[in-house]
């Protein structure tokens, strides 16, 4: 995640089209290596409430990417694109933040 704040944020200094592209490649790449281990760790945290606990991880993703495009949409509209760049970048940040308090050895429920 934090690699992915750093191509992203890159992207606001580019003026070529194949940087850019390259740059937003980076960035997605780097943000899907992280979707094995936050499936996984939904599945070593819920045990038998995984199902539950993932869809609860997917629906927050979901509700905050429609944040994010309304949002964006909004800044674009204002000529603010730049700012839609970094907003997404301190995101990818302060998700890698938050990864770094989570800790799979520790249950959602006590084991019977």
């Amino acid at each position: 995640m934090a690699l992915a704040s750093l191509s992203f944020l890159s992207t606001v200094w580019v003026r070529e089209v194949w940087l850019l592209g390259l740059l937003l490649t980076a960035t997605f790449f780097f943000s899907d290596l992280c979707m094995g281990p936050a499936w996984a760790s939904c599945a070593d945290i819920g045990e038998r409430y995984a199902g539950t606990m993932s869809g609860a991880m997917n629906m927050m993703g979901a509700l905050a990417g429609a944040s994010g495009a309304a949002m964006a949409g909004a800044l674009f509209r204002r000529g603010r694109p730049d700012l839609v760049f970094l907003i997404f970048s301190g995101v990818y940040m302060l998700a890698a933040l938050c990864w770094l308090k989570v800790d799979v050895t520790k249950r959602l429920a006590e084991s019977k």
